[in-house]
């Protein structure tokens, strides 16, 4: 498929003109010089929530801030649950969002949507 995953470090050679896309874990800050270095070359950065979203068809919801985020996701899942919805918890507190993608399809039945280009088209 022609991607490439790095683990444990960042090589002086990762970013380069070839590379098209970026997926920084949400742990890497953007001050981080490969992240700089990929905008610099006009290369798209996104997390791994943002992949996610544009796999997924099904509503999202999310939550940010600086404290309270497991928390309040905790709550929010177990409200749904509460309401008879069956709620996908992930994220950022323990199951990354894309590696539950499958599970989603199984419950809902609502298929992949990987040709949303852009979030605001959702």
């Amino acid at each position: 498929m022609g991607i490439s995953v790095v683990c444990g470090g960042h090589p002086d050679d990762l970013i380069h003109s070839d590379v098209k896309l970026v997926v920084k874990n949400p742990g890497i800050p953007y001050h981080a010089a490969p992240v700089q270095q990929a905008m610099a070359l006009g290369i798209e950065v996104v997390t791994e929530v943002e992949v996610a979203y544009h796999l997924c068809a099904a509503p999202m919801i999310g939550i940010t801030g600086s404290n309270g985020k497991t928390t309040t996701t905790t709550w929010v899942g177990k409200m749904l649950e509460h309401a008879g919805l069956k709620p996908i918890v992930a994220g950022n507190i323990g199951t990354p969002s894309v590696k539950r993608q499958s599970r989603l399809l199984q419950i809902t039945g609502w298929s992949s949507n990987s040709a949303v280009s852009s979030s605001r088209e959702r």
